[in-house]
């Protein structure tokens, strides 16, 4: 069964987008007292935002990912990532990364940015599995005082 990834726009993924705002291991550990919604509705218009959604070949809701603007040439950064419960642990999360740093390549991006929260094991074993490189921890600047970890890929 091939999963689809394809762009969609914010207004497409309202229902994910709800789940994960509140979904307490995603949304404890965000770094802004804005709502994720809120957060990605800041990039609208913006070239380098992108969000994308991994769904099954039967059309069920996967999860979603997105890029950001990056202040650095040639660099674009990895917004936030989400998958379902019921999908969680069976490499959906591989699969949308891999899509999207594909997607990125095709772009002619040279380097992809990534930060997660420490306590985000999965995703900090997801980056380190994919090649990405670790560039430095802040510490506690989250609200939940959790600190956040940050990687880069040159591609």
């Amino acid at each position: 069964m091939e999963e689809i990834f394809k762009e969609v726009s914010l207004n497409e993924i309202q229902d994910l987008i709800t789940e994960a705002s509140t979904s307490n291991d995603f949304s404890a550990s965000i770094d802004s007292n804005e709502s994720l919604k809120d957060t990605m509705k800041n990039f609208i218009g913006n070239k380098d935002f992108h969000v994308f959604l991994l769904t099954s070949s039967d059309n069920q809701e996967i999860g979603f990912t997105s890029t950001f603007p990056n202040k650095h040439e040639g660099r674009i950064s990895i917004g936030y990532a989400f998958v379902k419960k019921e999908y969680r642990g069976k490499g959906y999360g591989y699969t949308m990364r891999l899509k999207l740093i594909d997607w990125i390549k095709r772009q002619g991006f040279k380097e992809i940015y990534a930060k997660t929260w420490k306590k985000n094991l999965p995703m900090i074993r997801l980056n380190e599995k994919m090649g990405f490189k670790f560039v430095e921890e802040v510490a506690n600047d989250r609200k939940d005082g959790d600190s956040t970890i940050k990687y880069l890929l040159e591609i």
